[in-house]
């Protein structure tokens, strides 16, 4: 049989150890106020979320406490064994590990969260300035060649609106570089269709 390790929460007269749910909408409010966008802090929230309701299913407590150097290490175990996008607010889950990348993710959103911890006073030090990211291989990305782009614009019709859309975007795509998230986030208040413009929010 495993030996369970428990961990103790010392409690100060007078005082309740802050719960790190608790912890991650402060950290949320603070993050709105510092200028981060939705998509950031909601990406922050979600991860760190994740982490919290790994922590309910162990013995170890869901307090500030539990944010330390051995149960990330834990946390990062088991992401390396779970469902890929299991607890994925969109996505089904599929079967086999997540990708390094996603891992690495993970653990970038906690030390994030601990580096703000620290600096806000919530804990003594940054207990996970020293935890290492998971490897992850580098990708290359193979662009689309001439031919390919070719028979993506060949196969949109123009004439239609839809179609006529969907060129748009792709020609825009194409000679801008733009991220996907980026062009879906373009308004009209974005365009400026005299001198051929766009404003654009991001990276």
């Amino acid at each position: 049989m495993a030996n369970v390790v428990v961990q103790t929460v010392v409690v100060v007269p007078g005082t309740a150890p802050l719960a790190i749910d608790e912890a991650v909408k402060r950290y949320a409010l603070s993050n709105e106020a510092g200028g981060k966008s939705p998509k950031t802090i909601a990406w922050y929230t979600a991860m760190l979320g994740q982490f919290v309701t790994y922590l309910k299913t162990t013995p170890y407590p869901s307090y500030l406490p539990a944010i330390n150097i051995e149960r990330a290490r834990d946390y990062i175990l088991f992401l390396h064994h779970r469902p890929r996008y299991e607890g994925h607010p969109y996505s089904p889950v599929k079967a086999g590990p997540p990708s390094p990348k996603t891992v690495q993710c993970h653990v970038r959103a906690l030390k994030a969260f601990s580096s703000w911890l620290h600096s806000e006073g919530y804990i003594t030090s940054n207990r996970l300035q020293h935890l290492q990211l998971p490897k992850a291989p580098a990708t290359m990305v193979e662009p689309l060649t001439p031919d390919e782009i070719g028979k993506i614009v060949a196969s949109l019709n123009r004439k239609s609106p839809g179609g006529a859309r969907n060129h748009a975007l792709l020609v825009t795509l194409l000679d801008t570089g733009l991220r996907a998230s980026e062009a879906a986030g373009i308004t009209l208040g974005n365009l400026n269709l005299v001198d051929g413009q766009i404003k654009v929010m991001g990276k």
